[in-house]
């Protein structure tokens, strides 16, 4: 992020590199998506602070929350769960 807070081009693409190299330590050093996130957040404390350091604070939360999101997905699907589509749009009569 620029030092006046604003994003600009190359402060996005700084964000999203250290967002990626972020998650990429992150799902190397899980074993699973059932394994504790926990585990592999110290072995990725370097990669933690650069993420925090070139993001807004809400887009990490949001690219975490994302992460969790596809991990839990992952393991569901593992399991023989299936993703299914609602149509909200429907009219019930």
């Amino acid at each position: 992020m620029s030092d006046d807070g604003v994003i600009n081009r190359q402060s996005r693409k700084a964000c999203h590199a250290a967002r990626d190299a972020y998650f990429a330590c992150m799902n190397s050093n899980l074993s699973g998506p059932s394994e504790p996130a926990s585990t592999a957040r110290s072995a990725c404390a370097e990669f933690k602070a650069a993420f925090d350091k070139a993001c807004p604070a809400s887009w990490v939360l949001h690219f975490e929350k994302r992460w969790q999101n596809q991990r839990l997905q992952q393991a569901l699907e593992r399991k023989g769960y299936q993703q299914i589509k609602l149509d909200v749009d429907a009219n019930p009569t």
